[in-house]
């Protein structure tokens, strides 16, 4: 078999594989995913860039993938199926990228083959891309900016395209400014091209950004989306010990785990960076800056609670072409086996990889990767209070995303911050650990919303909002039905209306708050609000 005959081989089984772990190992839209579904169907129906109807704020962070929904919307495609379509075509684009830049490295057949299956089986990559969120458009993204940089010094116009990568960088995560930051640091003082005419590059970055955040701050009053400011820490973390050693500490966990799932990827990519220490390659800055700034935003966030390793996983496919070129190193050396002995033990470790894969899957996929089970609650209960509330209502869910999608004309309330500037600016924390988002239960009972919904520990919040006259004004019930359990405060005013409607989908039971005591584990290091 001759070698370009091989490396068809290796893409049309990289996209069956990829087709079929995403099809057999199929997860369920993640609860986040619904609050872009709602950014789009506002958009669609002319209320603009918005959550809440008529309340200018950012609540997710990445508009560009909010814009792709929404331009899926126009055309019929409810975001449900159009987030599936793109966050699939999003793999296969890289699938496709990664196997012509390893073709481009006349990386060999076999080590191609050997990491195409590695990374196209990895659990947390074709998994990540399918939850409705847009971990599979920053994953492109990054790896074309990646790709872009091997040629960005060639002419102004190279240098146009690679910037534009990088401000769409920007408009799909914010933290990406990290990134750009490094890179900018990087053109104007260090030499990597001796003809180098990074002045256009510089320019579109930097004005880019600076425009972008003028935009932010113009429509929303901020630079930064209020999700960012609801869950980050940054300042409390650089001024405070007590929040920056457990974060760093949770950070370093959730860094060494998704390490060691990744583990024949990541070892030869750490090898490749030592061997080419010594090169000045901008491809290869662009690599080291792009990796470097993701693990340190999973550091110092201590992680994230969202499946499949969603703040790392956008990294490997990055990751994936360093391995590669290692381990193309190794082989040409032949320091310690032939080459029939080397295909031999690639060939027979992708083999096992796919088995062991499938075999991970097997519990999970055939009996069904089954939704949060509160997610069907919410949706649930939205579906029976629905003709019963107006435009006037105010709910204040503890999971924002499918009860906000199914009541899309009720203004939601988070009383993590999401939707709130004042929480997002002026809430506190009960751990120093990631966190859902920052608190301020004064703010949340002074805007009196007409129903809670919580689906944690009681302990999490109650005993807090009791402080504000929580017990007094609201009546709490546990609903139950098949799909799990609830538990929902309803304003004393909306007890006669609201909970008949309840009580034809979930068994419904009345329970006592005031005397509910807090979960031990807060310890609120920055004082309670």
């Amino acid at each position: 078999m001759k070698t370009p005959s091989r490396n068809v081989f290796t893409l049309s089984a990289s996209l069956l594989l990829f087709s079929l772990f995403v099809s057999i190992g199929w997860v369920e839209i993640i609860d986040d995913a619904y609050i872009f579904f709602r950014y789009a169907y506002n958009l669609v129906n002319g209320y603009g860039y918005v959550y809440n109807q008529g309340q200018n704020v950012e609540a997710v962070t990445s508009l560009t993938w909010t814009l792709l929904l929404t331009s899926a919307s126009f055309i019929s495609i409810p975001p449900e199926i159009s987030s599936r379509i793109f966050g699939f075509l999003c793999g296969v684009l890289i699938i496709f990228l990664l196997w012509n830049e390893m073709r481009d490295k006349n990386i060999s057949p076999i080590i191609m083959f050997f990491v195409m299956v590695f990374f196209v089986t990895n659990r947390n990559f074709n998994a990540s891309i399918m939850i409705g969120l847009e971990t599979g458009l920053y994953s492109l993204l990054l790896l074309l900016l990646y790709l872009s940089a091997k040629w960005y010094t060639k002419s102004v116009q190279n240098q146009f395209v690679f910037s534009a990568i990088g401000l769409l960088l920007f408009l799909t995560r914010p933290e990406s400014i990290l990134i750009l930051l490094i890179i900018i640091v990087g053109l104007f003082f260090l030499k990597f091209d001796k003809n180098e005419r990074p002045t256009a590059a510089l320019s579109i970055l930097i004005g880019g950004i600076i425009l972008i955040s003028l935009w932010r701050y113009s429509v929303f009053g901020d630079y930064l989306p209020n999700s960012v400011r609801s869950k980050s820490l940054l300042i409390e973390s650089i001024s405070n010990l007590n929040i920056l050693l457990p974060r760093i500490l949770y950070g370093s966990y959730y860094i060494a785990v998704w390490l060691l799932s990744s583990l024949i990827l990541t070892i030869p990519a750490i090898l490749n960076f030592r061997f080419l220490l010594g090169q000045k390659s901008f491809s290869l800055f662009v690599a080291a800056s792009i990796i470097l700034a993701g693990f340190f935003t999973a550091l110092i966030n201590s992680g994230d609670w969202m499946p499949f390793s969603r703040l790392l996983t956008p990294y490997l496919p990055i990751i994936t072409i360093l391995s590669a070129i290692s381990l193309n190193r190794f082989v040409e050396e032949k320091k310690w086996f032939s080459q029939k002995r080397i295909n031999l033990i690639a060939f027979s470790s992708a083999v096992l990889i796919c088995f062991y894969s499938l075999w991970m899957l097997s519990p999970i996929s055939f009996f069904k990767y089954e939704q949060w089970a509160e997610g069907k609650c919410y949706e649930d209960a939205g579906s029976l209070l629905k003709p019963y509330l107006d435009k006037t209502t105010v709910i204040a869910p503890e999971g924002i995303g499918t009860i906000g999608y199914k009541l899309k004309e009720i203004t939601i309330l988070d009383f993590f911050g999401l939707t709130e500037p004042y929480i997002a600016n002026n809430g506190t924390v009960p751990r120093a650990v990631y966190n859902m988002g920052k608190h301020h239960y004064e703010y949340t009972m002074r805007k009196h919303p007409d129903l809670f919904f919580f689906h944690s520990n009681l302990g999490n919040h109650i005993h807090y909002l009791n402080k504000w006259g929580y017990s007094t004004s609201y009546t709490t019930y546990n609903l139950m039905n098949e799909n799990g359990e609830l538990t929902v405060g309803i304003k004393n005013s909306l007890v006669n209306l609201l909970v008949p409607p309840l009580r034809t989908g979930f068994y419904v039971q009345q329970i006592e708050t005031k005397d509910i005591v807090r979960n031990p584990a807060a310890v609120w290091p920055l004082g309670e609000k």
